[in-house]
């Protein structure tokens, strides 16, 4: 049977690099990869958001190339744009040693798909921008698009996700659009938790042989730091007693965002709850993201299908997590690896030794003085 889905993935893909904030996008490529019998990946464009365009443009073709995929990638845009860099020392690594130039470039090959392939689904596992400047170039494209799948929003009125506080702006593009639109929240994707027992078995199964066993590194990164860096504020956002289900595993590992977003459209029998609702997000008086939040209606109306915009459709439960977990360790072990694993970047740790090296002679200069 040929694939169930034409799908263009749109992705911030750090997890080859040791200053990048999460390897998900990594996991969730190579997930679509493995699911060949239902996803045809149509084309991948990279954008800025958990590292700088400049690290996650290298990192994609590293994964890539290990991979063994003849997909090629096409380069948007990065922190130079209107994304904001949401973490204050990332603002000032970026000042130091400035991200690569924006680019056209994803957003006209994602005009072109659209033409090119009938019924295509745009899936962005970060900071939108690619997909909200190819709307803003062609208007049109929304009335070409089967579907648009974005792993972002957040449901309870407090601080958006790391994607959309990136580009809070272009968010609000692709959800005005009349197109219709998926969101992955907060909310759904915490109640799975990949921890150090699934690492562990996936270096006992799985390793050297796996194309994800290059990103072990960044996993085993992420497994520890993860619970305090990103998991209690996220344990806030799914209230005892609210009708999300928490992962109970929120203090061993890290969420899985992104390959929860791919599973969504692969895999819909494994979510319940799909409501519409609709969503806004206030315009600013002055700079995005302004107060970093967006609005969540019930939308109590009869959908209509010629007119989509500002409503979304949103997949509140995960049936079963392990189920889940184990579809996934299943598809993140089925692509192999090809030749020795790529090494993982410095990132921005060659600024950071820099200014501490600065910052001790500084120090030693002031005390000898």
């Amino acid at each position: 049977m040929p694939p169930s889905h034409h799908l263009w993935i749109d992705a911030d893909p750090s997890g080859l690099v040791w200053t990048g904030l999460d390897c998900d996008d990594d996991l969730a490529i190579l997930v679509a990869l493995g699911l060949n019998d239902t996803l045809s990946i149509e084309g991948l464009s990279i954008c800025g958001g958990n590292a700088p365009l400049d690290h996650t443009w290298a990192d994609v073709h590293k994964l890539l190339d290990h991979a063994g995929s003849s997909i090629k990638p096409v380069r948007g845009y990065g922190w130079r744009s209107t994304m904001h860099v949401s973490r204050l020392w990332l603002r000032m690594l970026h000042w130091i040693a400035p991200d690569m130039q924006d680019s056209e470039d994803a957003a006209d090959a994602i005009i072109r798909a659209s033409h090119a392939i009938p019924s295509l689904t745009i899936l962005t596992l970060g900071p939108p921008t690619n997909l909200a400047r190819a709307l803003e170039k062609d208007p049109s494209l929304a009335s070409r698009l089967h579907n648009v799948v974005m792993m972002g929003g957040e449901l309870t009125g407090s601080r958006l996700d790391l994607n959309f506080v990136t580009d809070r702006g272009a968010a609000r593009t692709v959800v005005d659009a009349n197109v219709p639109v998926t969101l992955v929240t907060i909310q759904l994707c915490a109640q799975a938790i990949i921890d150090k027992d699934f690492v562990a078995r996936l270096e006992r199964e799985c390793c050297p042989d796996a194309a994800a066993c290059s990103i072990m590194p960044k996993m085993k990164q992420q497994v520890q730091m993860m619970p305090n860096l990103v998991n209690k504020a996220v344990a806030t956002r799914l209230p005892e007693g609210s009708r999300w289900r928490i992962s109970p595993n929120m203090e061993n590992g890290f969420i899985p965002w992104d390959i929860i977003a791919v599973l969504v459209i692969s895999n819909p029998e494994l979510f319940d709850e799909f409501e519409y609702h609709h969503v806004a997000f206030p315009q600013c008086e002055e700079v995005e993201p302004c107060d970093m939040t967006m609005n969540v209606m019930p939308f109590l109306d009869g959908l209509d299908p010629s007119n989509h915009s500002g409503i979304v459709q949103i997949p509140h439960l995960l049936i079963n997590e392990t189920e889940t977990l184990d579809l996934m360790y299943d598809l993140i072990c089925k692509v192999p690896g090809q030749g020795p694993p790529p090494r993982m970047m410095m990132g921005f740790l060659t600024q950071i030794s820099t200014c501490v090296l600065g910052t001790l002679i500084l120090s030693v200069l002031r005390l000898r003085l």
